[in-house]
């Protein structure tokens, strides 16, 4: 696993729960379950993550550029298995997404239904995106005009992300 994502994980982790939330690890169980299901499209230092640093559960915050004050900062919940397995095989625009490398990763806390994905394909510290799950099940499209860079680097954005309602 990248050494980049452990620490900035564990350090995300640290920040959050002095600021009073708690997340957990996945299970053996739940893991093993999820990689029957996802196969290949669940990579091996993504299931170490999840099974390592209690993550699933948080809720994280990013900064929005170009958004109104009071929408500056979009928050998400970090996926457990059973939701990513959900996310990535039963609705869209995970089906689609995971289709062209993506893993669903977190859930829009605000509601929309514009989840968050890591692009595993590009290595063991891939960008974060949100993907518009309003442009439809086509995924070309979707990945041509509805998805959204949040950060570069799954380490960079555990750097940045908020752990709490400011």
């Amino acid at each position: 696993m990248n050494q980049d994502v452990l620490t900035s994980a564990r350090e995300l982790v640290e920040r959050a729960r002095l600021d009073g939330q708690t997340g957990r690890v996945a299970t053996p169980e739940e893991l093993d379950r999820l990689s029957r299901d996802l196969g290949a499209n669940l990579p091996d230092w993504y299931r170490d993550l999840l099974a390592a640093v209690p993550l699933i559960g948080l809720e994280l915050g990013v900064s929005v550029p170009d958004s109104e004050p009071d929408d500056e900062t979009s928050w998400l919940v970090w996926l457990g298995p059973g939701s990513i397995r959900s996310e990535s095989l039963e609705l869209y625009p995970g089906i689609a997404a995971l289709q062209h490398g993506f893993l669903c990763v977190g859930g829009c806390s605000h509601g929309t239904g514009d989840q968050y994905f890591l692009k595993t394909s590009s290595g063991e510290d891939p960008p974060l995106v949100q993907i518009d799950h309003e442009i439809g099940d086509d995924a070309d499209l979707m990945l041509a005009r509805g998805l959204n860079e949040i950060s570069p680097a799954l380490s960079a954005f555990f750097a940045v992300a908020k752990t709490r309602w400011a």
